[in-house]
Formats: structure tokens, sequence, C-alpha cells
């Protein structure tokens, strides 16, 4: 099963946004492997701009400037980029109705993982990411049923279609 880390920086630096996103998507971590839902999905540099633009048009720019969460997977998921891209995408489904959210697959390592970055004021309404504790559990939870969805082997996957049928 995928591990969900929360970074518990508290970034509130201005230029947090800007250092997290080049991080997340650096080439030479990634291989272009990123991606982004509420912003420019491809360039960084927009990335970092319309999520600056969402905080300055609602007045937030002080303040917790974003969330960085990392999904990292058992050496027994045998990840792959492609797969973890797709995994990636759907994960940050869950926050894109309300906040802008960026990725990147880093594949510069044995273990392949994914960052996400997620603005923490809403384009919505310009309401503050609140980071309560149930949230922060529903968001696991969604993680766990994604990357289960695309991990599952195929004995698992009749057993509990058996169970279900």
């Amino acid at each position: 099963m995928a591990i969900v880390k929360i970074v518990n920086e508290k970034y509130y630096d201005k230029n947090s946004i800007s250092y997290l996103i080049n991080y997340v998507t650096d080439q030479e971590k990634t291989q272009g492997l990123i991606g982004a839902f509420g912003t420019n999905p491809r360039e960084p540099d927009k990335m970092i701009s319309q999520m600056m633009a969402v905080r300055h048009s609602y007045e937030k720019d002080g303040g917790r400037q974003a969330r960085h969460m990392i999904v990292s997977f058992d050496s027994n998921e045998k990840m792959t980029p492609n797969l973890a891209i797709k995994i990636a995408n759907e994960i940050a489904e869950f926050y894109s109705g309300r906040y802008q959210i960026c990725f990147g697959v880093h594949v510069n390592t044995d273990n392949i993982h994914i960052h996400f970055i997620q603005n923490t004021v809403s384009y919505i309404d310009g309401k503050m990411y609140s980071g309560a504790f149930y949230e922060l559990n529903q968001f696991k939870c969604h993680v766990d049923s994604v990357v289960q969805k695309y991990t599952m082997s195929r004995e698992e996957a009749w057993q509990l279609f058996t169970e279900y049928a």
C-alpha cells in the first residue's frame, strides 16, 4: 500500500510556491512526468504565476502558501513511470474541484514517488484550506483506493470480485 506523507513545513515564505513547484517539476527528476489541475499542466512558470494570481485576487498573499504531499509506493507494487502518472492524475483530482494542485512523478531514485503541491487558497471562493484531520484522512483513503485499483494483482482482483458477486 502507498505511503502518504504530508510535509510539515509551514511554507509561509512568499517564495514557497515558486521553490516547491520548481522542485516538484524539475526535468531531471521527472523526465517530463508532470501535471496539474486548476493551472497550466505543462509549464511550471505558469503554474507558479497562476497560483500566485489566485492568492492575490482573494487578497491572501500571506499565511501558509502551499501544502506539500508525497505519495511513495511499496517495492512490491512494481511501479512504473507511466503507471505513476496515471495514479498522480487520479489522486490530484481529489482537490481539483476547489484548489489548484500540481504534481511531478520523481523517477530519479530507486523508489518512484509523486510530489503534490496544493495552493492553500481555494480558486472557487478564496477560503483557506483548513487541514482538519478528517480531510487528511479522506485524502489518504482516496490515495489508497486509487493505488489499489492500479496495483491489485489478478488474484486479488478475482478474490474481491468473487466475494462481492
